[in-house]
């Protein structure tokens, strides 16, 4: 692997003595238990050489995620996207999914004490997505892999109503109190994923993964086994969280630390998820920036390298700190003072930053952004 370090943003991209994001006392003892299993080996981990387009050629851009654990991010020279190494080894990400994923990420140690996976309407969203794109049937058979607590299904299967179309719908899930209360809602779910659903020898309308594909490791081979579930004229929805979007989202700190996870093996621009699906036999149909996307079988045209256009991005939102008072990461050796938004300290040197910070500079860099993301290079 390669860590070819351009300019300054690079070098606080790979700083370690911060912490990305505040994290509550349940999410820090989950930390150490997580920290203490990968010790033990009961959780373990891989280092990443190659692309999934096949090129070793992985430059580094952070050495921990958001929660200051190990996990760092290269991006690849060919293609631009964005990957995690070490990661955790598929064998390991059952154990990891039911014991850590959700109290590490949410803070709440139990699922009822948690709001749901995704803000409510994220179901409803998705329908109003495909539905101009649905095949014209009164019934629809829909598959959602890593379904969570099932508000995703169980609000796209209201929305359709209105459209006077039935969702039957199958969910697979590794958590078994999602399970749980998935069932609740009445969502047909069951434990697995996207194996286990092909054991049930159906084929499917729609197939979405809604923030799933990025946790995958294999990508080649789950999108065989989408295959194998689908028809012709089958939709296959992907929404993952684009990386060229991060100035928009405040709950990741408008910042690239602040978005990374361990448990996203890959980190998509529309174009880079575009250009994977391509090479697998898939075209888009819908596609924006957020990444929210709609792919068919078909044959398209593969989109340019993204390399350029996703580091010309982090190191202008490298510079957009003013944007978010929580943006200033808080180092190590800081630990001991109190959080600087809270400060008279901190309220002088968010005024300072202010100060130095002219309006034009504030314009210019908003307009750079829109630049950028219709950038092709």
């Amino acid at each position: 692997m390669n860590n070819l370090l351009m300019s300054e943003f690079r070098k606080e991209l790979l700083k370690t003595d911060c912490i990305p994001k505040e994290l509550s006392h349940i999410s820090l003892r989950y930390k150490e238990l997580f920290l203490l299993d990968i010790e033990n080996g009961n959780i373990e981990l891989e280092e990443v050489t190659k692309c999934q387009c096949g090129c070793d050629f992985l430059e580094e851009l952070a050495k921990i995620d958001r929660f200051a654990l190990p996990f760092g991010s290269y991006i690849c020279k060919k293609c631009g996207l964005v990957i995690t190494s070490p990661r955790i080894k598929s064998a390991s990400l059952p154990l990891y999914y039911d014991k850590y994923y959700h109290p590490l990420n949410y803070g709440q140690e139990h699922l009822e004490e948690q709001e749901a996976l995704f803000e409510v309407g994220q179901g409803k969203k998705i329908f109003n997505v495909l539905k101009d794109f649905l095949p014209a049937k009164k019934t629809l058979k829909v598959l959602e892999v890593g379904a969570g607590t099932g508000n995703v299904l169980s609000e796209l299967k209201d929305e359709a109503l209105k459209y006077d179309i039935e969702i039957d719908e199958l969910g697979t899930e590794y958590n078994q109190d999602c399970i749980d209360k998935a069932k609740k809602l009445g969502v047909n779910i069951i434990y697995g994923d996207l194996a286990t659903a092909e054991k049930y020898g159906e084929t499917f309308d729609v197939v979405i993964l809604s923030h799933v594909f990025e946790h995958f490791i294999d990508l080649e081979y789950e999108v065989n086994l989408i295959k194998r579930l689908i028809k012709p004229d089958s939709l296959l929805y992907i929404e993952v969280p684009g990386i060229l979007d991060l100035h928009n989202k405040k709950h990741y700190n408008r910042s690239f630390l602040g978005y990374l996870i361990h448990a996203h093996m890959y980190n998509f621009t529309m174009y880079s998820l575009s250009n994977l699906l391509f090479s697998f036999g898939f075209k888009p149909i819908f596609l924006n920036n957020k990444v929210e996307s709609i792919f068919q079988l078909g044959e398209y045209y593969q989109h340019e390298n993204e390399y350029v256009r996703v580091l010309n991005y982090l190191e202008l939102i490298s510079d957009l700190s003013f944007f978010d008072e929580n943006q200033t990461l808080r180092r190590w050796h800081d630990s001991e003072k109190e959080k600087a938004k809270n400060t008279e300290d901190g309220m002088i040197l968010k005024k300072k930053k202010a100060r130095n910070t002219e309006d034009g500079m504030i314009l210019k860099k908003k307009k750079s952004i829109k630049l950028i993301l219709h950038m092709k290079t």
